[in-house]
């Protein structure tokens, strides 16, 4: 019966093992395809060229201040437009700083108006509206309250730049995140509701009469945009009681919601915008790549005076991503959304010259969908503007390249049919006139700009795969997303895959970039002398050049280290290891040289190498990991002998807390490079207080014979991370757990057996002595009382802050995650599940607290003596042996 029961328990264990392990590698698999990619090489025009009917505009640099104390150190996404002009408290406007932006607002304006656009977007909402309209029109903010005091202010001051807007031919547009709020806003919601329900009809009738209010006293507001898949502390103010929440996620909220908008829309001839930026979050999750996801959202939703504004990729503004399939189909009025100033290509301080693809996604996409609409036009927004290059459009900084795109896209609006070259050429001669020679030299410098920045900034053969994995797409970008400069293992294990069998390719690749640079040098330096106008530009063009030379041979050179490191941690070899050995010096050496340069520069600013280095550093520890992991093996495999070996379960002739505290922290130090402190403490910490509450709390006075075994299943496990980390170092580890779904199978299913295993052996042999009940309490209470400890570490400070300083420390996952957007922002349900567990945790620790404190019929120390008679009885019966 005995071993009949371990083996049911063997198999059960070895079930769950598998059962877990599919789940991970169904979470983890890599899946690589081919992108259908636009061709935009063809010369043909195939649209009439009948302007498009909404050609809108953001508000630029305007309002935006060059604040050289406050660049470079923020990723944060609010603009911080009109910072100084609105004050929170009275008056509320900064008069002496209104002469200045309105001055601004004036040329931008002008401007845009002779480019042909007819629309112009503010990001305002909530601070023009009372809500005058809800009950006795003083339910959210009171006659005293000095909210109406502020919104009267601002919004006189809004009227002023509508109205000017509307003189020069441009709808009014306001932009919105949702769910928006503030203090006041979101107290009536709970007094009145109860709660913020999203898929409430009487929720949304709050916002519908706002909007009605709006149009009512704002007459110049020509519609609302909506976005509902970025919101939260990323783009909040700090010190403005202006907020918005990501809670949209679902079908119903859509629905419920556009629907409340459209009415008051309808009401007053106003259009209400609805964007499709739905980023992976909730039901709505694929509606901006997906067309029957978004027919299943809005394909029952219709109003001549609602758009459906879209990116034109299939996914964010990247690179090599094909065109969004949603505005191939649809009823609804569509609006492509383009960004000028490229916010993945080092924000448009490079030469980058869209106009081809631009002109190619748009021709491709009326002659398929006869409801395109229009165009909006991103010349200053996205991303986090202040960790980029001193650049405001069109006021201050480097925005030349910037300039090319806006000129060359709003032609395109204006007459879509024709060829992107003519534009291209008519903004050189506007630019700077000069000859024929000048004129083709710089046609062929900006024609050749945006493959160049794409080479230097990407690796080409990953981004043109179709790449999912960890979860989630890949973005083609994420190598250098943004300014920050990728090394994490679960990209990079990924970007090695797609490269495997033509690394040198892919490393020519980066160093290609190079040349192109220098190529587009010479034709400016062929050009320059036959420059006539705009010649104040040709000291900022040549540093931009030398800029984007010295930044792609940097990445260069950090691509074939990175990709020469995988290639050894793949096959191995002495040849290799000298190869990424070598490209590691020669990396550190460029960025010492690019960091010199542009370290201090906010014109052209240095790349964030943090994770980078953490990458190369731990890399170079690589020898001493393996060498580690190799000794410590040794002394598991010589602890586990002795145990077993023992007669005496109780004296494995260790000392065990001192040998378990030596042994874990040595294990972690050796699985991390010896270069992650706060992983090692976070998780070592836990670990050993499990390893001294089981010893102390479930295997005392007479059950301690059995503490030492009951372990060894858990060392066990920690023999087998070190015995993958001996071969080729921590980084071998997780290239195998990116990479190979039978890797982590057999991981997953080691570590739920062997777990399982230890907690068998823990009732097994505590349970000689300890009923199961009181075991069970015990066992209850010291685990679920560590989970508890250790999700309030999270709930305290934070899990966005806790896991992206982790993360810095075991580059597991994408630096843009870590450092910015935050592991909550798009997988909120961490935050639900930290909080269920402290409470949980609590609960159950308690639970197991007060089942271990019972007594039945003094059962444990019964038990006790019986242990003990049986013990003597044994001793007696092997002495009458001998």
């Amino acid at each position: 019966m005995k071993y009949l029961r371990l083996l049911l328990f063997a198999a059960a264990a070895l079930g769950a093992g598998l059962f877990f392990g599919t789940r991970i590698n169904a979470f983890l698999s890599i899946s690589l395809s081919d992108k259908a990619l636009q061709d935009v090489s063809h010369k043909e025009h195939p649209v009439e060229s009948a302007p498009l009917p909404f050609r809108m505009v953001d508000l630029g640099g305007v309002g935006i201040e060059a604040d050289r104390a406050d660049w470079g150190k923020d990723y944060s996404h609010n603009t911080k437009r009109f910072q100084k002009l609105f004050l929170s408290d009275k008056p509320f406007v900064n008069h002496a700083e209104l002469e200045r932006v309105f001055a601004e607002y004036r040329a931008y304006i002008d401007r845009m108006a002779d480019l042909g656009f007819n629309a112009v977007e503010f990001q305002v909402f909530l601070e023009l509206i009372d809500f005058d309209k809800l009950g006795d029109g003083y339910e959210v903010y009171s006659k005293d309250s000095v909210y109406r005091s502020r919104h009267e202010a601002v919004s006189e001051l809004y009227g002023k730049f509508f109205e000017y807007a509307r003189e020069k031919g441009l709808r009014v547009i306001l932009s919105t995140d949702m769910v928006a709020l503030t203090p006041p806003l979101e107290e009536y919601m709970r007094t009145r509701l109860g709660n913020i329900d999203v898929e409430s009809g009487e929720f949304w009738k709050i916002y519908e009469k706002g909007l009605e209010e709006l149009f009512e006293t704002m007459p110049s507001v020509g519609g609302v945009m909506i976005r509902i898949g970025e919101a939260g502390p990323l783009y909040n103010r700090s010190d403005w009681d202006y907020r918005s929440e990501l809670m949209v996620r679902n079908v119903v909220s859509v629905k419920k919601m556009l629907r409340s908008f459209i009415e008051a829309a309808e009401k007053y001839d106003k259009y209400v915008i609805f964007r499709t930026w739905s980023v992976g979050v909730g039901e709505v999750g694929d509606m901006h790549t997906d067309p029957a996801v978004y027919d299943d959202i809005l394909g029952d939703i219709y109003s001549e005076n609602l758009l459906i504004s879209t990116k034109l990729t299939k996914g964010d503004f990247w690179n090599n991503v094909p065109n969004n399939p949603t505005l191939y189909t649809g009823r609804h009025k569509r609006i492509v959304e383009l960004q000028a100033r490229r916010e993945f290509e080092a924000f448009n301080v490079i030469p980058n010259y869209l106009a081809p693809t631009y002109q190619s996604a748009l021709a491709s996409f009326m002659k398929e969908n006869p409801n395109i609409e229009g165009v909006w036009v991103w010349t200053q927004a996205g991303g986090p503007i202040r960790q980029g290059p001193l650049m405001i459009y069109p006021f201050h900084g480097m925005w030349l390249w910037t300039d090319a795109n806006v000129f060359s896209t709003a032609m395109i609006a204006r007459d879509p049919g024709q060829s992107a070259e003519t534009w291209t050429r008519e903004w050189v001669r506007d630019t700077f006139g000069g000859d024929k020679e000048v004129e083709d030299g710089l046609t062929e410098l900006l024609t050749l700009s945006h493959g160049t920045a794409v080479r230097g900034l990407t690796i080409p053969e990953f981004a043109r795969e179709e790449v999912t994995g960890v979860g989630m797409e890949i973005p083609p970008v994420i190598y250098s997303y943004w300014n920050l400069v990728e090394t994490s293992t679960s990209v990079m294990s990924l970007v090695y895959t797609t490269v495997k069998g033509d690394v040198d390719g892919a490393v020519a690749d980066g160093f290609q970039a190079v040349e192109d640079v220098r190529r587009m040098k010479a034709v400016l330096a062929s050009v320059e002398g036959g420059i006539e106008r705009g010649r104040e530009w040709i000291p900022g063009m040549k540093a931009s050049l030398d800029y984007e030379e010295n930044l792609f041979e940097t990445l260069a050179y950090h691509k074939k280290f990175l990709l020469e490191y995988y290639e050894w941690l793949d096959l191995g070899g002495k040849d290799r290891k000298a190869e990424w050995e070598n490209a590691l010096a020669e990396y550190e050496a460029a960025k010492s040289v690019h960091m010199d340069r542009y370290g201090s520069n906010l014109s052209f600013p240095a790349y964030n190498f943090e994770m980078a280095d953490t990458g190369a550093m731990q890399a170079k520890r690589t020898d001493v990991a393996i060498w580690a992991a190799r000794a410590l093996l040794i002394i598991l495999v010589l602890f586990i002998a002795r145990v077993l070996l023992s007669r005496s379960e109780s004296n494995p002739g260790i000392k065990m807390p001192v040998f378990l505290s030596i042994f874990t922290f040595g294990m972690l130090e050796a699985f991390t490079s010896f270069g992650a402190p706060l992983f090692v403490l976070t998780t070592g910490v836990p670990v050993l207080l499990y390893f001294t509450g089981l010893r102390f709390f479930v295997f005392s006075g007479s059950r301690r014979s059995g503490y030492a075994l009951s372990l060894l299943p858990v060392l066990a496990l920690m023999g087998i991370i070190l015995s993958v980390v001996s071969v080729r170092g921590p980084f071998y580890f997780w290239y195998h757990v990116w990479t190979s779904g039978g890797f982590r199978l057999a991981l997953a299913a080691s570590a739920a057996f062997l777990l399982l295993t230890h907690f068998y052996l823990v009732y097994q042999l505590a349970g000689r002595t300890l009923r199961v009940r009181a075991l069970t309490g015990r066992m209850l209470f010291l685990t679920s009382s560590l989970v508890t400890l250790y999700s309030l570490v999270y709930a305290v400070f934070g899990i966005d802050n806790v896991m992206g300083r982790l993360n810095g420390e075991i580059l597991m996952m994408p630096v843009m995650v870590s450092r910015v957007l935050g592991f909550s922002t798009h997988l909120d349900f961490l935050v639900d599940i930290t909080l269920l567990l402290v409470k949980a945790g609590a609960v159950l620790a308690f639970a197991g607290l007060v089942l271990s404190s019972f007594r039945f019929g003094g059962g444990e120390r019964k038990n006790a003596e019986e242990h003990a008679k049986a013990e003597d009885a044994e001793k007696a019966h092997a002495r009458t042996r001998y």
